[in-house]
């Protein structure tokens, strides 16, 4: 998302789950134009993203960047970041991801120049959040996350599916 001066984003994501159900959702956003001298003149910016399943509400996630009210280059917002990305995964399938959690600290501690923190939920889930000065750099590892991540699935689901197989035999 690249927010452009003097603009205004407002955005609402609902997803709505249900069983065996996997969500993926990525986004990068920048600080502007950046190559146009645009560097977080945008006047306001948020972002809600909300996750239901089985008519609960089990992730909301708000993301509020106001450069106009609070200067975005601060040690409580992106200190001398410009670029913010966030990953989004829920299985419902109940699957544990703790070994997928532990894959992916390795991928962003190999990474220069960024800062990463990763929430596990306890409905089976986690967010990814990074802070980078490039969206490339951040969307390369979103890839490399999201290729692990459905690799992994894949690879499961055809176990399972052989598993079934065999029984039926």
């Amino acid at each position: 998302i690249v927010p452009h001066e003097n603009a205004k984003f407002k955005n609402h994501n609902i997803f709505t789950l249900k069983e065996n159900c996997l969500l993926t959702m990525s986004e990068i956003i920048t600080c502007g134009r950046k190559h146009s001298g645009e560097v977080f003149r945008f006047s306001h910016f948020q972002n809600i993203t909300e996750v239901y399943y089985r008519g609960r509400l089990i992730l909301k996630d708000n993301v509020l960047l106001a450069p106009l009210l609070a200067p975005l280059n601060t040690v409580v917002q992106l200190e001398t970041y410009t670029h913010q990305g966030a990953l989004i995964h829920v299985h419902t399938g109940g699957r544990p991801l703790g070994n997928y959690i532990m894959r992916i600290q390795e991928i962003f501690e190999k990474q220069r120049d960024i800062l990463f923190g990763i929430s596990e939920m306890a409905a089976n889930g986690f967010v990814l959040r990074v802070l980078g000065n490039g969206a490339e750099q951040l969307f390369d590892c979103f890839k490399r996350v999201e290729k692990l991540l459905w690799e992994k699935s894949i690879q499961e689901e055809s176990q399972e599916e052989n598993m079934k197989q065999m029984i039926g035999k």
